[in-house]
Formats: structure tokens, sequence, C-alpha cells
């Protein structure tokens, strides 16, 4: 992954689970802020069969803190894996 800027727009957070989601709706995924806040973003279905959601940074308040943000599909549903990533954003 290249660099993530704060602010960045056309960007898009992509989490693999490795497991067919089918059934997955909706799509939240959830983050934590470097400042410790957290929140979610309602993403989509990129590819069912092998469990990849994603979320597109459309807003420049999407990403509005420099730091390590920690990013996280929960899952749901009793046997999907949840799928988790960190992603640095710089100045």
């Amino acid at each position: 992954m290249g660099k993530v800027y704060k602010n960045q727009t056309a960007f898009t957070i992509r989490l693999t689970t490795g497991q067919d989601i089918t059934a997955a709706d909706p799509v939240k995924i959830k983050y934590r802020k470097p400042s410790g806040a957290t929140g979610e973003w309602v993403g989509s279905i990129n590819d069912e069969a092998e469990g990849i959601v994603e979320y597109e940074m459309a807003d420049e308040d999407d990403l509005d803190e420099s730091g390590w943000w920690m990013v996280l599909w929960p899952g749901r549903q009793p046997d999907i894996q949840a799928a988790l990533q960190m992603v640095m954003v710089t100045l």
C-alpha cells in the first residue's frame, strides 16, 4: 500500500476475510482513529466468494486525523471471521 494522506479522497479501504460472505448485509466497516475515537462506514461487498468488503473515501472528513487507524469488518455472522487492517495516515 502506498502513502495515505490526511483528508485524502479517491482511496479505497479493502478488507479480505477469505470466506464466502454472501449473506452479509449490511456491510459496516468499523474504525478507530489515532485519537481513540471510533465510528463506522457503510461499505460494499466487492467479492462475495472471496469475502472482500470495501469502502471508498469520498469525503475529506473520512480520514481527518494523522497516525495509525485500525479498520475492522467484524463479520457479524457466527461462521464468518473478522478482517482487520492497520492504515498509517500521514500529513
